[in-house]
This record gives structure tokens, sequence and C-alpha cells, in this order.
């Protein structure tokens, strides 16, 4: 019995993690969750678009504004239909069925049904534009303008050309690392850690035969030079290009900040969990290496936010003060951390080390 309880509460500090971050991520980057939009794939001209709406806990009664907006092939604004003709009012929980006549130039490629609420107006004839807007509007996903039906060949692509069409035509290869002079002493940094660290190690290595911590500090010096490499090649913005061109192809694209959430959610409570097991297997280790485990820690929290592209946190972290941002100062003191780890290894290595050559000084 006693061998089911730490799978147990693993998995119950998981559960705990990953919900309270996707709460505070909610809060930190709200986004509209009071209904959701079922769409056809495509649309035709000349035909019209029937979609349902499926709305919850609406306070009081407001009232639906419906737009089309329309993008061409270059994914470039190119026209919006208002329809104030027909303005539905919701209240409640329910669901609502609209119509809408759709006849769109030839240069039309997709289109996105946009829906806002709106407070009723307090006399009659007043128009929706001078009534006060309620939240964030809801956006549906794309549709795609059709005339035999079928979908575009850009969103049946395979997952090789998902690869190759990312590489090529993401941010990565032209935006990739940070060319900027705090940027290249920031990857000078990591690598003077990388130097002394391996330095260091080298020294006490070959006097210590007994240390089963060594380990630990050998994966803190690979994953320093690893982190100082994707300092100025950004990996995960690649697999971020690779990750965005899929969610178009699958047309989650415009409503992506939910899985946005969910992932960086889930990596983030990974990396807890992961702390977590270290903290509980080094109890008895020396502290310094929880200093290290702190600071990357903050090392890794970067990668994993440009990775899920939350631009909300990236404009925060990206605030600068006296001509530096502040994600570089948080950096620079994540790597900071982890040079003063490894310093306090080496030093207390080297009094163990100096001890036991008096104790066998002594004993001789």
């Amino acid at each position: 019995m006693k061998k089911f309880i730490k799978p147990f509460v693993f998995i119950l500090f998981f559960l705990i993690c990953y919900l309270t971050i996707s709460f505070i991520l909610k809060k930190m980057d709200p986004q509209p969750e009071w209904g959701e939009i079922d769409i056809p794939k495509v649309a035709f001209s000349g035909k019209d678009i029937v979609f349902t709406l499926h709305y919850e806990e609406i306070q009081s009664p407001l009232q639906l504004f419906i737009a089309l907006t329309y993008r061409n092939d270059d994914n470039i604004f190119c026209g919006q239909k208002n329809y104030t003709d027909s303005i539905p009012i919701i209240h409640g929980s329910g669901k609502i069925q609209k119509r809408l006549s759709f006849y769109v130039p030839d240069s039309v490629y997709k289109v996105m049904i946009r829906i806002s609420l709106h407070v009723l107006p307090q006399k009659q004839g007043i128009s929706i534009y001078k009534c006060k807007r309620v939240g964030k509007p809801l956006k549906s996903e794309w549709i795609y303008v059709s005339k035999d039906g079928s979908l575009p060949h850009d969103i049946n692509l395979s997952y090789t050309d998902i690869l190759k069409k990312g590489y090529l035509e993401g941010y990565w290869i032209v935006n990739r690392g940070d060319p900027t002079v705090i940027g290249w002493f920031i990857t000078l940094f990591y690598f003077f850690v990388f130097a002394t660290s391996f330095y260091l190690l080298k020294k006490i290595t070959p006097n210590i035969s007994n240390n089963e911590y060594m380990w630990f500090w050998y994966g803190v010096t690979i994953l320093i030079i690893l982190l100082g490499i994707n300092k100025q090649l950004d990996i995960q913005m690649l697999f971020a290009d690779f990750a965005r061109l899929y969610a178009k192809v699958i047309g989650i694209f415009e409503n992506r900040k939910p899985f946005q959430h969910k992932i960086i959610s889930f990596l983030t409570t990974i990396g807890i969990s992961i702390f977590s097991v270290m903290i509980y297997k080094f109890w008895y280790a020396p502290k310094r290496m929880w200093l290290a485990l702190i600071g990357f820690c903050i090392l890794f929290s970067f990668p994993i936010i440009r990775l899920v592209s939350l631009h909300s946190i990236e404009s925060l972290l990206s605030i600068s003060v006296l001509y530096i941002k502040i994600v570089d100062v948080i950096e620079i003191l994540g790597i900071t951390i982890v040079l003063i780890a490894i310093i306090l290894n080496y030093s207390s290595c080297k009094n163990s080390q100096v001890q036991k050559s008096r104790y066998n000084n002594y004993t001789l």
C-alpha cells in the first residue's frame, strides 16, 4: 500500500499545480469565454452562411452585433460586412442559430465571424454603434471561400510540408537570436560560466572519488553551454513556427490562446514537478544545489514563454529600464545565481580536500 502513496501524492501535486497555473494565466491574459461558435469550413459566395452560437452565463440581457471580416489570399484585410439589420438579444445560457447573406468579391479568400456584446439601448432607435460594448469580441476560426466546396491546398499539408513551410516562412529564419550588444554579452556570460564550471570541476574531480552529486554539477555545466548556444539560435522559436503553421492548418490559430494556456501550464507544471522531485531527492544534499536549481528555473522560463508565444507576457518582460530590458536583467540574474552555486560547490569541495589532507598528515 505504501508504494502507491508517493505516486498518488505526485499526481495530486501535479494536478494542483496545473490548475493553479492555468487560473493565474487566465487572470493575467483573460480571454472571452462567454460563447463558442460552430461554423462551416467552407463558404460559397451567393449562398448563406449558417452558424450556431452557444453562449453561457450572460448575466443581463445583451444584444449581439455580428460582422464578417474578409481577407484575401495574402492574408490582408479587404473588407467587412456588419449585420446591423438582425441584432438578436441573449440572456443566460443557450444557443442561437443565425443565417447570414454572403456575397463577397472574387478577391476574398477567407472570412471570419466576429461577434460582440452590447448593452441594450436606453431609448428606442439608438444605433448599436452608440451602445456600450461588454467584454472582448468573440472570433470564429477562418471560413474558406470556395467555388467547388474543396478546402485550399495550404490547409491540407503533410507533416513534412509543415516542417518545410514553417522553416522557410516562419519568424525563426529572419528573427532568430539576440544580436544586440546586451544579447551577445549574455551569450558570452553563458560561455564564461561554462568555462568556469568546467575548469573548477577538472580541478576537484581527480581528488573526489565518492561524491555522489558530481553528476549533478556536470549536468549543470552541460545545460549552461546549451542555453548559451540557444541564446543566439532560439530553437524554441523554430518549434513555435512549426506549431503556429500546424494550428493554421487544423483551424485553431485565431482562437489559440486557450491552447497556449494549456501548453504553458503543462510545461510549467512539468518543470515544477521535476524541481520538486529533485528537492525531495536532494533534501539532505548541500543547499547550494538548490541555488543552482532556482537559477535554472529562471533561465528555462524564457524559452517556454517564447515557445508558446504568449505575447502579453513577452511584451511585459520587454519593458526597458535604463535601456536594458527586464527580461535581460532577469536572465543575467539567473546566470549569476548558477555561477554562485558553482563557486560555492568548488569552495566546499576544496575545503573538504584540505581537511582530508590535514587529517591524513596528522594520522601519518
